[in-house]
C-alpha cells in the first residue's frame, strides 16, 4: 500500500511538473475554410505568419520566381496591402516567421530554398514588421530590411522550406527538405556576433550548426507557438507538432516522436502558422486558387 501511494504521488508530481512547464497537448477541431486568398497576385504562398501588431492580420508571400513582396490578409482570405522590400532579389523564399524583438515586432523570411543544393550560400532577411494602419487600402508601399544573414551550412549545400524563430533563445531553426530518409535540423544565431573589426555594412557569411534529425519527409513549412512550446511542422500531407518541456533543448526535442495532426486536402501545402491564440493553426496552398484554413484548437 505504501509503495502504491508513493507511486501515485510520483504520478501526481509528474503532472503537474509537465503542466506548470507547458508540456500540453492541444487537440485540434475539425478544419475550417475561412475563404480564399483575394490578391490574384498571391499565386504560390509559400510561407505564413500571423501579425504581432493586429489581430486578424496575417502575412504571406510567393515561392521562387517572384518579386520580392509581403502580402497582408484578413481573417477570410481579404487583401489589405502589399509591401516591396527595397534592395533585394527573391531568389527562392521559402518560408517565414513572426517574433517580437527587444518589444518590436518583427518579420523573418528565409530565402533558404535550393532544391538542386547548388547554392552558395542562404539568407535571413529580418524585417520590421509594417503597421498596415500606416497606408491606404490596397495601396503599395516598399519596407526596408534591417539585418541580412548570410549563411552557410556546416556539412554542405541542403534545401531548407522551414524557419521557426526561437525569439527567447535568440536562434533561428532551418528544417532540411528531404524525399527519403533523415532531415538536418540546424540552428543559427538570430544576431549574430559580428568581429571586432568588422566594418558595419560588411558581408558575412555565417555558418548553421546541424543540432539534429527528423524522420519527417518533404518538410514545408513550420512554426513556433508563442509560448515556445509547441513546435507544427507541414508536409504535402499531414502536419506534425513536437512539443517541448522544461527546459528541454530543441536537439532534445527532435528525438522524440511527433504526433501527427491530420490536415485537410490542399493542392500543395507549403505554409502554415499558429494562429493568434498560439493555439489554433492557420494554412494555406500554393496554386489558385489559394484557399485559407483554419484548425482550431480544442479547449478543455
Amino acid at each position: 500500500m505504501m509503495m502504491m501511494r508513493m507511486m501515485m504521488v510520483l504520478m501526481l508530481a509528474a503532472a503537474i511538473v509537465i503542466g506548470d512547464e507547458g508540456g500540453r497537448v492541444i487537440e485540434y477541431g475539425e478544419p475550417i475554410k475561412r475563404g480564399d486568398l483575394e490578391n490574384k497576385a498571391i499565386n504560390e504562398s509559400s510561407g505564413l505568419a500571423v501579425s504581432r501588431i493586429h489581430r486578424d492580420l496575417y502575412w504571406t508571400h510567393n515561392d521562387s520566381g517572384n518579386a520580392p513582396v509581403l502580402f497582408a490578409i484578413g481573417p477570410n482570405g481579404e487583401d489589405r496591402a502589399m509591401f516591396t522590400l527595397v534592395g533585394l532579389r527573391a531568389r527562392d523564399w521559402e518560408d517565414m516567421a513572426s517574433c517580437t524583438l527587444d518589444g518590436k515586432p518583427y518579420l523573418l523570411i528565409g530565402d533558404v530554398g535550393d532544391n538542386q543544393q547548388t547554392h552558395q550560400h542562404g539568407t535571413l532577411i529580418l524585417v520590421p514588421e509594417p503597421d498596415v494602419k500606416d497606408i491606404d487600402h490596397h495601396r503599395r508601399a516598399v519596407i526596408k530590411p534591417e539585418r541580412l544573414i548570410h549563411f552557410v551550412y556546416e556539412d554542405g549545400p541542403a534545401n531548407c522550406e522551414a524557419i521557426v524563430v526561437d525569439a527567447a533563445a535568440g536562434k533561428v531553426l532551418l528544417i532540411q527538405k528531404v524525399a527519403l530518409g533523415a532531415c538536418g535540423v540546424y540552428e543559427l544565431p538570430l544576431s549574430p556576433p559580428a568581429a571586432e573589426d568588422e566594418a558595419p555594412n560588411a558581408r558575412r557569411m555565417y555558418t548553421a550548426k546541424r543540432i539534429g534529425q527528423s524522420w519527417i519527409n518533404m518538410v514545408t513549412g513550420a512554426d513556433l507557438s508563442h509560448d515556445g512550446r509547441r513546435l507544427i511542422i507541414s508536409t504535402y500531407g499531414p502536419s506534425y507538432e513536437l512539443t517541448r518541456t522544461g527546459d528541454e533543448t530543441w536537439a532534445d526535442v527532435f528525438k522524440k516522436q511527433p504526433r501527427r495532426v491530420d490536415m485537410p486536402r490542399r493542392r500543395q501545402g507549403e505554409s502554415i502558422c499558429y494562429d493568434t491564440d498560439g493555439e489554433s493553426l492557420l494554412l494555406t496552398s500554393e496554386k489558385r486558387p489559394t484557399p485559407l484554413w483554419y484548425i482550431p484548437a480544442k479547449k478543455n
